[in-house]
């Protein structure tokens, strides 16, 4: 529907549904509105919400696609990538916290995804975080989400 950039360090998106099935059956076209706001600082903060405004109950998976390249700065310049070292990810149900690794020789960064907190119950497969959203006519599901940023000891 929109976005804006709140100031210079933080952005807002309003969006909405297509038409799409689940298994309770199919929800409309703009039944659901997604917000997304997001705080750039000592690392991300990002605040989902998602609104039912149509008249019946709803509950779907929303999923959130997770990719970490750690390009170098001459390699995101010139468009031109070369893949080095080696990339893994783990993921901690119990804290809500997903870690990926990046190691090329004596080279080591991590972004870690964390769920500070959330009203629907999150899960992580094939490269998504999928959370289980339930809503009653009029509610909404929060999700309050940080990126870390790591590089040696230091933490952003």
């Amino acid at each position: 529907m929109t976005s804006a950039s709140v100031s210079y360090y933080a952005a807002r998106f309003h969006l909405t549904n297509p038409p799409f099935e689940t298994e309770d059956g199919p929800v409309a076209a703009g039944t659901l509105g997604l917000s997304v706001s997001r705080n750039v600082a000592d690392g991300i903060h990002e605040d989902i919400d998602v609104t039912n405004h149509s008249p019946s109950s709803v509950r779907f998976n929303l999923e959130i696609a997770l990719r970490s390249d750690f390009a170098d700065l001459f390699e995101v310049k010139t468009r031109r990538f070369v893949r080095r070292g080696r990339i893994t990810t783990e993921w901690n149900e119990v804290g809500g916290q997903l870690k990926t690794s990046y190691a090329n020789r004596d080279f080591n960064r991590h972004l870690v995804y964390r769920l500070a907190r959330t009203t629907s119950r999150a899960a992580y497969a094939n490269g998504r975080i999928s959370f289980d959203v339930a809503l009653k006519p009029g509610e909404q599901s929060h999700s309050c989400c940080e990126y870390v940023l790591v590089g040696g000891a230091r933490a952003r």
